[in-house]
């Protein structure tokens, strides 16, 4: 059986999707909150609740804990209904296994888009470590010039290069794993993308009806990601970060 997991594209959506997983459809997500579990073990998996989700305590946003997960066995022991994480090598690698694997699925957004999100977000977001009152200063065409910019994020995470020069050959790599690897959602079409994704892993929640779940899941989309409300993608903001 397969376990769902579902890369995290930062700034793609991650949020709506993991309200959904939550909200509709009353997952148990292991991704990045494990450690705020009350009393948190080092030595052993267990779930937990935290703001009415309920978590596996992992946390799978820095590598280290994505090894701690991968020696407590987070696949085997089948605790985590979906397993969140950027680090798509690390996890195939690490955390699963050929007789305990997953099935990879993702959010993709126009990279512009994506990049806008990302300066909207650090020039507010004070409680995240990113935050940079610069990048508050910053002109979106002098965002888009700076070092703060990112330098192809997804083919880097896909192909495993962090640093370095990226080559034709990883471009093509980075297209051949979304062809043949990822079930693909896209962020302008939300809706259908998640609804998708519920028809594919045969999501369902016994306490709610399918016109429930559908309701659920606008109600979600509608909201937003919280983090980004106030900061719609304009044609004008995508000519000033081309320019």
């Amino acid at each position: 059986e397969e376990t769902p997991y579902f890369w995290d594209v930062h700034f793609s959506g991650e949020s709506i999707a993991e309200a959904i997983f939550s909200q509709c459809h009353n997952l148990v997500m292991a991704a990045e909150f494990g450690l705020r579990q009350p009393e948190y073990s080092e030595d052993e998996l267990a779930q937990f609740i935290l703001d009415g989700s309920r978590y596996v305590n992992v946390e799978l946003n820095t590598k280290e804990g994505i090894l701690r997960a991968s020696n407590l066995g987070l696949a085997q022991n089948r605790l985590a209904d979906v397993i969140i994480s950027p680090y798509l090598h690390n996890i195939a690698s690490q955390v699963f296994t050929t007789s305990d694997p997953g099935r990879l699925f993702a959010l993709f957004r126009h990279p512009v888009d994506r990049a806008l999100g990302m300066y909207h977000y650090l020039s507010k977001a004070s409680w995240d470590p990113m935050f940079s009152p610069e990048v508050k200063k910053l002109t979106i065409e002098e965002f888009a010039r700076s070092g703060y910019i990112e330098n192809n994020w997804m083919t880097r995470f896909l192909v495993g290069k962090p640093k370095g020069k990226l080559t034709h050959s990883d471009m093509l790599l980075a297209k051949k794993i979304v062809k043949y690897k990822i079930l693909v959602g896209l962020y302008d079409e939300l809706e259908t993308s998640m609804s998708r994704f519920q028809r594919y892993f045969g999501w369902k929640d016994a306490k709610k009806t399918r016109a429930d779940t559908a309701k659920c899941r606008s109600k979600a989309i509608s909201r937003g990601d919280k983090n980004v409300l106030g900061h719609p993608t304009s044609i004008k903001d995508r000519e000033a970060f081309a320019s």
